[in-house]
């Protein structure tokens, strides 16, 4: 049986009962087309490029793309548009 990585590392956590960090692989400015997990793995996070939001995000450790881009919706910024939608 083959094993992605991200399966490996949490086969070798879960064996010795362990609980599973929440990882974070930044590609800030990658020249290679490695991705070292599947996208959509529990607890590990891809993020690309830098910015305020994205450093804001990875620190508060909210990792859910959704409810970061929610929380982003919901300020005052966008509520205008909110209420044209709505």
């Amino acid at each position: 049986m083959c094993l992605h990585r991200g399966e490996t590392r949490q086969y070798r956590y879960s064996r010795y009962d362990y609980q599973m960090p929440k990882l974070v692989f930044w590609n800030c400015n990658s020249r290679t087309n490695v991705i070292p997990v599947r996208e959509n793995e529990y607890g590990v996070a891809l993020v690309s490029g830098f910015s305020a939001n994205v450093c804001k995000m990875i620190l508060s450790n909210q990792l859910d793309p959704y409810a970061c881009l929610l929380e982003q919706l919901n300020t005052e910024r966008y509520e205008q548009i909110g209420r044209l939608c709505a």
